[in-house]
């Protein structure tokens, strides 16, 4: 009977800890592991990029990162999608990457810069690219996103 748990807890670190390597590649890791894993029920919905009254934002969102209040980045590449919210508390970042959810306090590190600290990874918003650094210094996973966003810039260009 020992042997037996013995054996088991090994299989089951073992896949876990594989499956914790494929989180940090898809960027849904958290201080815990995966923050949270998107259904697919959840991604048969995620066709719909439409936010009422938002329309400078509403292509950029899917149902995972849209926003309850204002926007200050938002960014799709047609499958991934990131938003910085603010919010009450402050900044929130969201994403959908690879079929992986992750949602993070963040702030801004400078204009229009961002960063969302997931455990022991640190995330980096910037323009059209989101990158996933290793406490090492490695970077882990880059995800561009063409179609961006970011509130700054967006006020500049709807002021000029």
């Amino acid at each position: 009977m020992l042997g037996i748990c013995v054996a088991s807890a090994y299989f089951f670190s073992e896949k876990l800890d594989t499956e914790a390597v494929q989180n940090v590649r898809t960027g849904s890791v958290g201080p815990n592991g995966i923050e949270e894993i998107a259904q697919s029920t959840t991604v048969q919905n995620l066709d719909a990029h439409t936010h009422q009254g938002e329309d400078a934002w509403g292509h950029l969102v899917n149902s995972v990162t849209r926003c309850q209040g204002e926007y200050a980045y938002a960014g799709t590449n047609g499958h991934d999608f990131v938003s910085i919210c603010a919010t009450p508390e402050g900044l929130l970042y969201q994403a959908y990457v690879a079929n992986g959810i992750l949602r993070k306090p963040a702030h801004e590190i400078s204009p229009g810069a961002y960063q969302a600290d997931a455990g022991a990874h640190r995330i980096f918003i910037e323009g059209p690219r989101v990158k996933v650094v290793e406490p090492d210094g490695e970077v882990a996973l880059v995800v561009d996103l063409p179609d961006w966003h970011e509130r700054q810039a967006l006020q500049a260009e709807q002021a000029s």
